[in-house]
């Protein structure tokens, strides 16, 4: 394999295909040989720990993704990444603190409210998910997802009313998977 960015994005191509079809191994390998080339390209080093991650190889997949964050600290996706996956290990302390570090870097980004919103939603911190979710929801208030994630917290904050309402003006088609969580939403 060459170390030319066209060679090695052909080769990500190739390892997502590999991963979507369920040839884990194969998609494994070709990411391993990229990394062992000391290729750490941004598109590289995010997509193997998406794999990683999607397999729930969370250790090899936190290292990529602060790898990432080392070599490309502008970049906000790595942050909100690791950020989930220490979520997943039930460490908010550190979850917190890496979305405030890519607050740092860009003040105004809904997908980091949004992700303090799961955050603080996970550990029972309702008002501080639903100010997370406003602040989302104000840079974006068309966007569905954030709308079904505030009527969640409200749900689960015990604000019934203000979730169904809500809820209620959500225009979704029916075959959405956001069609089918608002109305479990609106069962409970």
């Amino acid at each position: 394999m060459k170390d030319n960015s066209l060679e090695v994005t052909k080769y990500i191509q190739l390892a997502r295909k590999n991963q979507k079809e369920g040839n884990l191994y194969q998609a494994n390998e070709i990411y391993r040989k990229l990394i062992n080339q000391k290729n750490y390209s941004y598109e590289l080093l995010i997509s193997y720990g998406l794999f990683n991650k999607d397999i729930n190889n969370l250790k090899i997949s936190k290292n990529l993704l602060l790898l990432s964050i080392k070599k490309y600290p502008l970049k906000i996706k790595p942050y909100i990444l690791v950020a989930d996956i220490l979520r997943k290990e039930n460490k908010i302390s550190d979850a917190l603190k890496t979305l405030q570090a890519a607050k740092k870097i860009e003040k105004f980004n809904s997908d980091i409210d949004y992700n303090f919103a799961i955050t603080y939603k996970t550990f029972k911190l309702f008002q501080e998910a639903i100010i997370s979710i406003d602040a989302a929801l104000k840079q974006k208030p068309e966007n569905q997802i954030y709308k079904i994630l505030k009527a969640d917290i409200l749900i689960e904050s015990f604000q019934n009313e203000g979730a169904i309402k809500l809820l209620l003006n959500l225009k979704l088609p029916n075959d959405s998977p956001l069609f089918f969580q608002r109305e479990i939403l609106i069962s409970k």
